[in-house]
């Protein structure tokens, strides 16, 4: 039974750190340009996310990416 709850304890934390929200800016680095998305963890990937509003977004060449905890 201490197996089960311990499996049930760490489903539960990753669970609850993949859908942690996040800030991510994403920077044109030509322009200046700043955009500000709202993304899961789970659901964000080198180049590229999902953000908490259904949208996919990938990142140009001359874009980049900082990533920052959620409020």
């Amino acid at each position: 039974s201490l197996m089960l709850v311990a499996s049930a304890v760490f489903i539960y934390l990753e669970w609850q750190a993949a859908n942690e929200v996040l800030v991510v800016q994403v920077i044109d680095t030509r322009s200046g340009r700043t955009s500000e998305y709202r993304v899961a963890r789970g659901k964000l990937e080198e180049r590229a996310f999902q953000t908490s509003d259904g949208r996919y977004v990938r990142l140009a060449e001359t874009e980049r990416m900082e990533v920052g905890r959620g409020n």
